[in-house]
């Protein structure tokens, strides 16, 4: 019954998304004729060699006004090329859809849905796969996943945001999914018991997601770092095994990830492997921190950073300018706060088995490199976007719905968790879509 019913939310999720694919203005999400025009001048043949950022792909002063018009038809995307130092494998999946409809924006974006419809699917997957015989729990966690509005909307544009989440969802189910234990010798001599390991289809199946992560994503990249937690977990004391399994996971996931660093080396001035030197030379004129501060003070600063963060996480439409009402964010600020305290202190009274702490490294992991990598991103920038943290959407629902089970305890939690995050979401959906979109039209501004 429970399969149904996560089916039910994946299908409910797809008609949300296709709703918001035909709901949204064109190019009325961030940085999406950016994305865009990197597929569009792979079909164009522009760039046998991949897409080169090159001055000129970048120009404040007319996204602004573009931006300003709600992008207006007299108003060309062409300019927006910003994007082009991002690594290939997105754009070469968007790639069949563009050319088989002639580029229309609607059939790109709905490829983005169904690369969603991958990550609702695997966040079931994974609470299951934590939480074995509760599938209530695993589907409050499937439905926050599914539901988020603006989660939806992301998925929802050409943003590749959408493979980058599937690769990590996937990686992140292919470590808790792990059953295999080994035992093995310590330095002490002594044999100790219970190590959790991939067997090795999922070993195998981890580099290849890792190394397809390198060529879609920096932020994917972060997936590296967790699974490195759980490897020096897993073989603390042993070094020689724990250097052995590193060779065995990341050499082999570089590789891939060489065929486009190599690329990045040779096209670019510098050891540029990334791209981004020539892409912070380009863009320029953006907002920083210091400038902010400057003008308006620390405080407000700390205050923006984190109710824009916040607001947006769940729904601030457009490029950040069509938040819902405000009232609509309070409950689900409550909901949040009573999920994290409960999430805290379920976490200092939790004894954690040997096969507990790899999910714990790898959910926490992800979700402590993204918070780092989006604290240290907004030091320079004020970028208070809550969508940089979708990567780590699904460690969020777990510890969201973990913790507020611990507050409303199991008999009431098993209905009303599940039931309010869909009733709740669902309804913040309808407003998205019914009153805030269609106001982001040109003809609305």
């Amino acid at each position: 019954m429970s399969k149904y019913l996560a089916l039910g939310i994946a299908a409910l999720y797809l008609v949300l998304g296709t709703a918001y694919v035909f709901r949204t203005p064109a190019w009325q999400s961030p940085d999406e004729p950016a994305h865009y025009n990197y597929v569009r001048q792979l079909a164009d043949g522009d760039a046998p060699f991949f897409p080169l950022m090159q001055p000129g792909d970048y120009d404040e002063a007319y996204q602004n006004a573009t931006r300003d018009s709600c992008f207006a038809p007299q108003f060309s995307i062409e300019p927006y090329q910003y994007e082009d130092y991002q690594p290939p494998l997105y754009y070469i999946t968007l790639l069949p859809a563009f050319l088989a409809f002639d580029g229309v924006l609607w059939a790109v974006r709905l490829t983005s849905v169904l690369l969603g419809a991958g990550i609702v699917w695997l966040a079931w997957k994974i609470g299951r796969a934590i939480f074995p015989g509760r599938d209530w729990i695993a589907l409050s966690i499937t439905a926050f996943v599914a539901l988020v509005p603006q989660h939806i909307a992301i998925l929802s544009s050409v943003n590749n945001d959408a493979l980058a989440g599937l690769l990590v969802a996937g990686m992140i189910y292919g470590v808790v999914k792990s059953k295999k234990v080994e035992s093995r010798k310590v330095k002490s001599g002594k044999v100790e018991e219970g190590v959790s390991s991939p067997s090795a289809p999922l070993r195998l199946t981890i580099i290849l997601l890792l190394g397809l992560a390198f060529l879609t994503k920096v932020t994917a990249y972060l997936m590296a770092g967790a699974i490195g937690f759980v490897l020096l977990w897993q073989w603390w004391g042993d070094w020689r095994g724990l250097i052995k399994q590193c060779v065995r996971v990341f050499v082999p996931a570089l590789a891939i990830g060489a065929l486009w660093w190599g690329r990045n080396v040779f096209v670019y001035p510098g050891f540029d492997w990334l791209g981004t030197q020539a892409h912070d030379a380009i863009v320029q004129g953006q907002l920083t921190t210091a400038d902010y501060i400057a003008q308006f003070g620390r405080a407000d600063l700390l205050t923006r950073f984190r109710t824009t963060t916040f607001n947006s996480f769940f729904g601030q439409f457009g490029w950040m300018a069509a938040p819902f009402p405000a009232w609509m964010y309070r409950p689900l600020l409550v909901m949040v706060s009573v999920g994290v305290f409960g999430a805290v202190w379920r976490l200092a009274r939790w004894r954690f088995t040997r096969t507990q702490l790899p999910v714990l490294l790898i959910l926490g992991g992800m979700l402590g490199l993204n918070g780092l990598l989006y604290v240290v991103y907004n030091i320079q920038f004020v970028q208070h976007q809550g969508r940089y943290l979708f990567p780590s959407i699904i460690p969020i629902a777990v510890a969201l719905v973990v913790g507020l089970k611990t507050v409303l305890g199991e008999r009431i939690g098993r209905i009303v968790i599940p039931a309010g995050l869909i009733i709740g979401l669902l309804y913040l959906n309808y407003v998205a879509l019914r009153f805030i979109l269609p106001g982001l039209h040109y003809t609305n501004c």
